[in-house]
C-alpha cells in the first residue's frame, strides 16, 4: 500500500461514501477529503491511474476531467499567438 493511503482520512470510513451509486450521494466524502492530509496525492493517484469512477482526491470524475484540462492549458500563452514576422504578408 502507498504511504499516501496509510494517512488517508476515508480508511475509517464506508466505501460506499466515495463510490456512491448513480446519482447517489457523495457530499460526506467531500466533507472527509476536504480535511484529509493525502488529499493532493490522493487525486494525482487517481488522474496518473486514468480512474473513472468514485470520489479520489476530494473530486468527481467530472470533476477531475475538468482538473485535467486545466493542467494541461497551464503553460500555453493566453490569447491569439502572433504569426513569426516571416509568414506575413507585406501589402
Amino acid at each position: 500500500m502507498d504511504d499516501w493511503r496509510d494517512d488517508a482520512l476515508c480508511r475509517g470510513f464506508p466505501s460506499t461514501w466515495w463510490f456512491p451509486e448513480q446519482g447517489g450521494q457523495f457530499r460526506s466524502a467531500l466533507y472527509v477529503c476536504e480535511r484529509c492530509p493525502s488529499r493532493e496525492r490522493c487525486l494525482q493517484f487517481a488522474i496518473d491511474e486514468n480512474i473513472v469512477h468514485g470520489i479520489w482526491g476530494g473530486l468527481t470524475e467530472a470533476g477531475r476531467r475538468s482538473h485535467r484540462r486545466k493542467m494541461a492549458g497551464r503553460g500555453r500563452p493566453k490569447g491569439k499567438q502572433p504569426r513569426p514576422a516571416d509568414e506575413c504578408r507585406v501589402i
